[in-house]
């Protein structure tokens, strides 16, 4: 996996986001008020993506070809008599306005952000920070965007020959009018990092084959994740397994000639005296189970039963 480290940077500004220079401006318009009976109404958007709009002069409906249905885009390169500093505008359909939640809102940014990633951009900025969501916060839009951006970025390429060049993107800025915003978007951004790193690793050993992600290979990443974050860590191995009686477990384990592992990490960041939480992941590197009982088209897809 080529690791990508993507910062977020929270700006408070009441400015013009057309005023910003990036290589990629991400905005939004409603489909639900676009058009009726065939004929062209005043666009719906947000008020920071209506305000670029209006800055390209494309803020009546018919004057361009924007995007009708949720998560489908169009780029505007800006012209030179236009306000617009970016170098492009994506400009995203969020869908019914009267619908508008959280998961459009990651529904319409994944794909903005998705062609950010392809388009090798580095610097994006946001406009949809201001989009009103009845049950999302600050911190949600924060989080959303910045997990949605690792995804983005995420190719696989340990075992490919050919690797194809990395993507570009290494800042997404995220616009927002007030200390009270910043706060909260702040922590957003943080967790969704987080988010997006543990998803791109996730995604990494689900594709690696199994005769490289074995359980000692697992176990291999899992004492790495240890020393980064200062986690606690136990792997238990054959002996220790069945001095516990974990007959179940070492059954699974019997059909394969790799050796098994039961991976224990701990992060000891509660109060003291707090019941613990505790997490429990399969983490199969490659099950067996009812194989033969799945379609010959599905039976890859075991692969990603970990």
């Amino acid at each position: 996996m080529t690791t990508q480290t993507i910062s977020s940077k929270i700006v408070v500004s009441t400015a013009p986001l057309a005023q910003l220079s990036c290589d990629a401006l991400i905005i939004g318009v409603f489909s639900s008020e676009a058009k009726t009976e065939g004929k062209a109404k005043k666009l719906s958007a947000p008020p920071a993506s209506m305000a670029v709009l209006e800055a390209l002069k494309l803020s009546a409906a018919g004057k361009a070809d924007l995007p009708s249905a949720i998560g489908k885009t169009h780029t505007v390169y800006p012209a030179s008599d236009t306000a617009v500093k970016a170098a492009r505008v994506v400009c995203v359909c969020l869908g019914d306005a009267k619908k508008f939640d959280i998961k459009q809102y990651a529904k319409a940014l994944k794909a903005a952000l998705g062609d950010c990633a392809n388009e090798h951009v580095k610097t994006v900025v946001s406009a949809l920070m201001d989009a009103p969501i009845a049950s999302g916060s600050m911190a949600d839009k924060a989080r959303f965007s910045m997990s949605l951006a690792y995804e983005a970025c995420y190719r696989y390429d340990a075992t490919l020959s050919k690797k194809a060049p990395p993507r570009a993107m290494n800042t997404l800025v995220l616009p927002v009018t007030t200390a009270q915003d910043s706060a909260l978007a702040t922590l957003g951004a943080a967790q969704g990092a987080a988010i997006g790193q543990g998803a791109n690793l996730a995604r990494e050993l689900g594709n690696l084959p199994a005769n490289i992600c074995t359980p000692k290979y697992l176990a291999q990443q899992a004492n790495s994740l240890a020393k980064q974050f200062d986690l606690g860590i136990e792997v238990l191995e054959r002996k220790q397994l069945e001095a516990l009686k974990m007959g179940s477990f070492l059954s699974v384990a019997a059909g394969s000639d790799q050796p098994p592992r039961l991976i224990v990490l701990k992060h000891n960041g509660g109060k003291k005296g707090a019941a613990p939480q505790v997490l429990v992941g399969k983490g199969v590197t490659f099950d067996t189970g009812g194989i033969s009982l799945k379609p010959g088209l599905a039976m890859d897809e075991m692969k990603y039963d970990m």
